[in-house]
């Protein structure tokens, strides 16, 4: 069997539905329109595929009860062209209405035979999306509770484009700030180890196998040479080598998934593009931000935060959501219809704040959906482990 153009086949039975009311309405049992016909999903399973209460809303108009009206529509109904298997009479007078295997059989063949187009619509009518997920830091490769952002985010790319719009897939690499310092002194501790030095570990270290396997991989290619060099070129180094590496080890592991990323955006080449102090005087020629205590503040309670933030520290270096807010600016710049962000539930105090920065900022805040999905948990011996590159316990 094969659902004709443009039906599901819940408005097919409907349509059959229809024409049994129709059917009565000919042989006298109502006059007037007939009532409006709905199917729902019934809560247990054993009452069908769906339920149709339309002869409880015809029962004073045909002037009787609800279970003779529902009697009548089931002998009209039959098994609607083939496509139900029985219609049974539930309750004070409901039809429930139960599909025919062999209906279901046809449509999986007309789905498998469309390859693909059956499932499709356009709802979307080509409106532009920007989809960002997973972007995890590229201080170490991704671990299990990714893999939960990564999933959510490509399964929801797959169905916007299988509706109508065209979707864009974008990590964000935040490859500047602390963490790229603690990446690079870690990279150093490891080299001098496999120079033959003793090195005493950091308190701020990455103590993963992974810090190891690149710092072996660099001595085997320039031998004890970086020794010489001036720490802080050293550091600059490391810090670049190892973003390098790890954006790539990020990238093959999500294709290994099935998840492919049509722009990788670096948060180092954002802030240098977009020229941040730019960004923070756009801010404050209309009132946005404030000095105070050495600091340059964000006055985001006023576009409804719970409090001011930080966008500048004293030393002129810019906060997590300065660059924040100059990324999502870009985005709106780029002209997408809609942006959509995956965060992790650990992002949820992130929400008002971003879309009060694209408010100040002159955009439509509503034009950013924020997503966020539940932390993964896992357990050891029964206690609960905490994952972290930082505590050499994460999860590959």
């Amino acid at each position: 069997m094969q659902l004709p153009a443009d039906h599901t086949l819940r408005s097919l039975l409907c349509f059959h539905v229809c024409e049994a009311l129709r059917a009565l309405q000919g042989d006298g049992l109502f006059a007037g329109p007939p009532p409006e016909v709905v199917l729902t999903p019934p809560k247990q399973p054993r009452f069908g595929d769906w339920s149709c209460a339309v002869a409880l809303s015809l029962s004073k108009a045909a002037g009787l009860p609800p279970r003779q009206v529902a009697a009548q529509l089931q002998a009209r109904l039959g098994d609607a062209g083939g496509w139900l298997s029985k219609v049974e009479i539930a309750g004070p007078g409901y039809l429930n209405l139960f599909v025919a295997s062999a209906a279901w059989h046809g449509i999986l063949r007309q789905i498998v035979a469309s390859a693909g187009k059956f499932v499709r619509c356009q709802t979307g009518a080509g409106q532009r999306v920007l989809l960002e997920y997973v972007s995890a830091n590229p201080t170490g490769p991704l671990h299990v509770a990714h893999g939960r952002g990564a999933v959510l985010g490509d399964a929801l790319a797959r169905l916007l484009s299988a509706c109508g719009y065209r979707v864009e897939r974008e990590y964000y690499l935040n490859d500047m700030g602390r963490q790229i310092d603690v990446l690079a002194g870690s990279l150093w501790v490891r080299y001098q180890q496999a120079c033959g030095r003793e090195v005493a570990l950091p308190e701020d270290f990455y103590p993963g196998a992974y810090i190891t396997e690149m710092a072996t991989a660099l001595h085997a290619e320039v031998g004890d040479v970086w020794l010489q060099r001036p720490l802080q070129e050293v550091h600059a180094a490391l810090a670049e080598r190892g973003v390098a590496q790890m954006r790539t080890r990020i990238a093959d592991d999500l294709r290994a998934y099935g998840v492919e990323f049509d722009h990788y955006v670096s948060e180092r080449a954002l802030t240098a593009r977009m020229d941040l102090p730019q960004i923070l005087a756009r801010l404050a020629r209309h009132g946005h931000v404030y000095s105070q205590q050495g600091k340059q503040w964000f006055a985001s309670t006023a576009l409804g935060d719970d409090k001011d933030r930080v966008v500048m520290r004293e030393d002129g270096r810019p906060t997590y959501f300065a660059s924040d807010i100059a990324y999502h600016d870009d985005k709106m710049k780029r002209g997408y219809d809609r942006l959509i962000n995956v965060w992790g539930a650990d992002h949820g105090g992130y929400v008002p704040r971003v879309r009060a920065g694209l408010q100040a900022l002159g955009h439509d805040p509503a034009k950013l959906q924020l997503i966020l999905i539940q932390m993964v948990s896992l357990s050891r011996g029964g206690e609960a482990l905490k994952m972290g590159k930082r505590l050499g316990t994460a999860v590959w």
